[in-house]
């Protein structure tokens, strides 16, 4: 069961990589992060490994052009070509661990990146509402 989900993930991935190749070479791609953090079970796959990550950040490097999203709106306003192979960096949500995790690795490798925080949660030990409720039906009380 495990090999045919990391099949289908590793396909998934290849399908995208194929997509997302044609439409940088003509526009900018969004990247939306959630979390870069080694948890123990991420049902809902929006984590990503801190090694994984930096990886996936040398190699964007690399291979495209990284822009921050004020840069893309402002070709935008301005009605200019982008560069080609454009790629935006987005965190959604603002789990702690784009600050103690992704932040670092994105300012050692000198990478633009736009956090977008939901300032509800901010002071409060409340968790969000999806994790709390994947806890209640996904995880075993022992």
């Amino acid at each position: 069961m495990m090999k045919k989900i990391l099949s289908d993930v590793k396909e998934s991935f290849f399908k995208i990589k194929r997509w997302a190749e044609n439409k940088v070479a003509y526009s900018a791609v969004i990247l939306i992060y959630h979390r870069v953090i080694n948890i123990e079970t991420d049902r809902q796959l929006l984590a990503v490994k801190k090694e994984n990550f930096i990886r996936q950040i040398k190699w964007l490097k690399q291979n495209y052009n990284i822009i921050s999203l004020q840069e893309l709106a402002a070709f935008i306003s301005k009605s200019k070509s982008l560069p080609q192979r454009s790629i935006v960096i987005t965190f959604d949500d603002g789990y702690f661990d784009n600050f103690s995790e992704a932040m670092p690795i994105l300012e050692a490798m000198n990478v633009f990146a736009t956090f977008f925080i939901s300032t509800n949660n901010i002071n409060s030990t409340c968790e969000f509402w999806w994790d709390s409720l994947e806890k209640v039906f996904l995880y075993k009380k022992n």
